[in-house]
């Protein structure tokens, strides 16, 4: 029960509520199921990235700038995509929004001294149900708005 006490119910609700959107804007853009898993995979992988020790963070950046010739190609990747993310601002804010409630949740679970493993299972319970719920209520409540 303790581990259900202190969790932070404002930011792990807020990111709830951005991935039902999600969802919702998911289920609305496509109803193949193929992508809705791909996006869940996505969730789950960017749940870990929150996660995950920040001495591992450190040295994948520390490799990839070890020589000026890596150095060089990582400005022109970001650079490719800053482009992509001005062409597509509509979708690029999204994914802001997504990030920074990720964020804003794994900064309040940190401050509530969740290991990184428990952090994790929040995090991505909390993103998947709200995904999940998301795709739910579009299929259910579609045809009940259409008619």
């Amino acid at each position: 029960m303790s581990f259900l006490k202190c969790i932070p119910l404002l930011s792990v609700t807020i990111l709830w509520l951005i991935y039902t959107v999600l969802g919702w804007l998911s289920a609305a853009a496509t109803s193949r199921w193929q992508v809705w898993s791909l996006a869940a995979c996505a969730i789950v992988l960017l749940a870990l990235a929150f996660t995950a020790p920040s001495s591992l963070v450190r040295t994948a950046l520390a490799s990839i700038l070890r020589s000026d010739a890596r150095a060089f190609v990582a400005v022109v990747v970001i650079a490719f995509a800053a482009v992509l993310a001005l062409t597509w601002l509509r979708y690029f804010a999204h994914l802001l929004v997504v990030l920074a409630a990720g964020a804003l949740a794994r900064l309040e679970l940190q401050a509530a001294e969740y290991g990184e493993w428990p952090a994790f299972a929040v995090l991505a319970i909390a993103s998947l149900s709200g995904f999940s719920s998301g795709l739910l209520l579009y299929t259910r409540l579609r045809p009940l708005l259409a008619s």
